[in-house]
């Protein structure tokens, strides 16, 4: 598989392996995997984006806010650049 993550840090990483199974957050993360089959349900996603905020200190407006962009760490990872105004990557 491609490197699916050469757009996010180690720190985002850091911030969304807890909230996956065991067995998927001992492998490489990979853009394309489906975080909610992965173990992300929606208290562990307003964990997370409370933790997303912090770590990059950005804010999502009530209007950015979707439970599509938690569909991937990609999908996660492009809300965040976009919000920072940076690039996304592709995933």
């Amino acid at each position: 598989m491609a490197d699916d993550h050469a757009g996010w840090d180690p720190a985002f990483e850091k911030l969304l392996l807890p909230y996956l199974h065991e067995s998927v957050a001992s492998a490489p993360l990979s853009g394309d995997l489906d975080l909610r089959a992965a173990g992300l349900d929606s208290l562990g996603a307003v964990e997370l984006l409370v933790g997303v905020e912090e770590t990059y200190g950005v804010h999502f407006s009530d209007d950015d806010l979707t439970f599509d962009m938690f569909t991937t760490p990609a999908t996660l990872w492009n809300a965040v650049a976009a919000v920072r105004g940076g690039s996304a990557c592709a995933g």
